[in-house]
Order: C-alpha cells, then structure tokens, then sequence
C-alpha cells in the first residue's frame, strides 16, 4: 500500500530501502559502491520517485505507461523502474559528485 510513503511509515520506507540497495547491489554495483563512498543514501531520491511514481521525473507519456504498469504489477514496477534509470545513467553518474548526483535523480 502506497499510502504508507505518504504516512512516512518509518519501517515501510526503511525495507523498502533497504532492498533497493540490496537491487542495486546484485544489479548495478559499481554505482552502490559509487554512491557508499560518497555517503549517499538511496532514500534522498527514492522515496520521492515512489511518492509520486516518478510524475517528477519521468515525461507525461512514459510515466501513463509506468503508471498502468504499476495498477497491473504493484509496487514492484517502481523498483524496476528505479533500477533503470541508474542504470541508463551509470556511465554519467560514475563521474558526477554528491551535489550533481542528487540533483540529476531527485527531480
């Protein structure tokens, strides 16, 4: 239920976190490890992609697609999707600093 990110259920967020980490870890680990050595945590921008199921981020026709996507498969759509725009930008994000980092996901 997507209404506990809006409560700010502090143990709903918190798993959730946690295993996107461990995704990223398995999937995309140089920028886990990237962002580990930077001290970022995954939260600052995850939490908003799954608040708004990434409106703020993504274009208005993909994110219809990601929206319906996510009534039909649930919650596990926003992981996939998560996990993909990392990875479209690992190259860039591999190179960028906390500040530029930050801005280019939290949108």
């Amino acid at each position: 239920n997507t209404l506990q990110y809006y409560i700010k259920d502090e143990n709903y967020i918190n798993i959730r976190v946690s295993f996107f980490d461990y995704l990223l870890e398995k999937k995309i680990p140089k920028v886990r490890e990237h962002f580990k050595n930077l001290d970022i945590s995954t939260e600052l921008f995850l939490m908003s992609w799954f608040e708004n199921i990434f409106a703020l981020t993504l274009k208005f026709k993909l994110f219809k697609v990601i929206f319906d996507l996510y009534l039909l498969n649930g919650e596990y759509i926003l992981f996939q999707v998560g996990l993909t725009i990392i990875k479209i930008q690992e190259n860039e994000i591999l190179n960028l600093t906390i500040g530029e980092i930050l801005k280019n996901l939290y949108k």
